[in-house]
């Protein structure tokens, strides 16, 4: 399928037709209808519990959902596994394991192997460069349960850089990460895209949302609104979702809408 995208036709990296997903008799998305495009910095944004993460579960097909279709890279699910790289929320990750940098890394040239092959030259050349590329080689025979949160999360951003994938879909990977961890993961996003990836990613700091991306999906329960950035950001479509939210906020000073609609911070 071909989609719009800054001002362009763009063909569509994810595709959503009528999901429904619900955890026990509680509904946590309904309806949903989505398209992504190829090649754009994505973030999937919405107030605690908007069914962010659940999202792109189900896109990855990690939990039980009802939907009508859902295409990736324009194919069914199981056609493309090996072209989508997966990064879950630091949060999930088990920091006691018994793995260094450099081993955690190169687990992400598994796919690439047969079922016995072990990991050869090539591959560990690969692991090196994300691990570079990430900043982490003076920690590279560190143990992970040694790394601070930022650490973690670029190592595990380093792991997916090794199955040079099409498609990466991240959950926060910005969330409690320092100020440099988050420059040095922004960066490799700005990379990727132009090398012709796509990224999409659960975020939460709105302040950073025009930095950051150029394509946006708003979502409480429902898709609010999807596109390109300067044209969904404003404050219209973001109260579709965090309403309720910002009426209760009590820095709401820092919420402005410009003449032009569109939201900012001051």
């Amino acid at each position: 399928m071909i989609v719009f995208g800054e001002g362009m036709m763009k063909k569509e990296v994810v595709g959503i037709r009528n999901l429904n997903v619900s955890y026990g008799k509680k509904r946590v998305l309904s309806n949903v209808d989505l398209s992504i495009p190829d090649n754009v910095r994505c973030a999937i944004i919405g107030p605690n519990g908007a069914g962010k993460s659940t999202l792109i579960k189900a896109i990855l097909d990690l939990i039980e959902h009802d939907a009508a279709s859902v295409k990736v890279l324009g194919k069914p699910l199981d056609e493309v596994r090996s072209r989508i790289a997966y990064v879950a929320q630091r949060s999930n990750a088990n920091r006691d394991f018994p793995t260094t940098v450099f081993d955690t890394v190169l687990m992400g040239r598994y796919q690439h192997l047969g079922l016995f092959k072990r990991p050869g030259r090539r591959d560990r050349e690969i692991a090196l460069e994300a691990i570079r590329e990430m900043r982490m080689e003076a920690c590279l025979d560190r143990h992970i349960s040694q790394l601070s949160g930022g650490q973690l999360q670029r190592v595990f951003i380093a792991r997916a850089l090794c199955q040079d994938a099409d498609l990466y879909i991240l959950d926060e990977p910005l969330a409690g990460v320092d100020e440099n961890t988050e420059t040095i993961i922004m960066d490799t996003f700005i990379d990727l895209q132009k090398k012709g990836k796509t990224i999409i990613a659960v975020h939460h700091d709105l302040s950073t949302i025009r930095h950051y991306f150029d394509y946006l999906v708003i979502l409480n329960e429902e898709i609010k609104s999807h596109g390109p950035v300067e044209e969904v950001f404003t404050r219209e479509q973001v109260d579709k979702a965090f309403k309720m939210e910002i009426d209760g906020r009590e820095d709401r000073k820092e919420w402005v809408a410009r003449e032009d609609n569109r939201l900012v911070y001051v």
